[in-house]
């Protein structure tokens, strides 16, 4: 296996706990060689432990248009992530991190995107902090903003409950 071009190329990310069973499965099933440094994805064909990129390609091709979205690319991937990290509370430190940057600059003006819902409620939220609390009309605004969050939570755990129940 060849280095990696940069040092911040090879580290070390957090794997989400509903994940890692899914992984084990994958290495029990697929990965003879159940090292910890063994290569999640390799050539089942080849001595090498390297997949060539156009099988890579090919299998991210074939993936994209089973569920009919041919226009994700692995850098769509990438901006998703560093959007959705931050939108769920991860600074841009640690945005940075997972992708490997060590400028904000590049973080940011490539992967970041902005979430106009959110962008328009942080800025309801930071007026909040500036204006008095006293003011009907804020205070308004402020629960409006929180019950939307409470909604928003109440339909994450519902669809939980669902994928909990279709599983008993």
């Amino acid at each position: 296996m060849c280095e990696p071009k940069t040092k911040s190329s090879k580290r070390v990310v957090p794997i989400p706990k509903p994940l890692a069973p899914l992984i084990e499965d994958h290495i029990s099933q697929f990965c003879k060689d159940r090292k910890p440094d063994t290569m999640l994805f390799h050539s089942p064909m080849l001595d090498e432990w390297l997949l060539p990129p156009t099988t890579i390609e090919r299998t991210f091709r074939m993936a994209r248009e089973k569920i009919g979205r041919p226009d994700i690319t692995f850098h769509s991937l990438r901006a998703t992530h560093a959007t959705m990290l931050v939108l769920e509370g991860g600074t841009m430190r640690e945005t940075m991190d997972d992708l490997g940057h060590t400028s904000l600059t590049v973080a940011v003006d490539s992967y970041q995107r902005i979430v106009r819902e959110h962008h328009r409620d942080a800025v309801e939220l930071l007026a909040y902090q500036y204006m008095p609390t006293d003011d009907p009309t804020v205070i308004r605004t402020v629960i409006d903003q929180k019950e939307r969050q409470i909604d928003k939570l109440r339909r994450e755990v519902d669809g939980l409950r669902k994928i909990l129940q279709e599983k008993s």
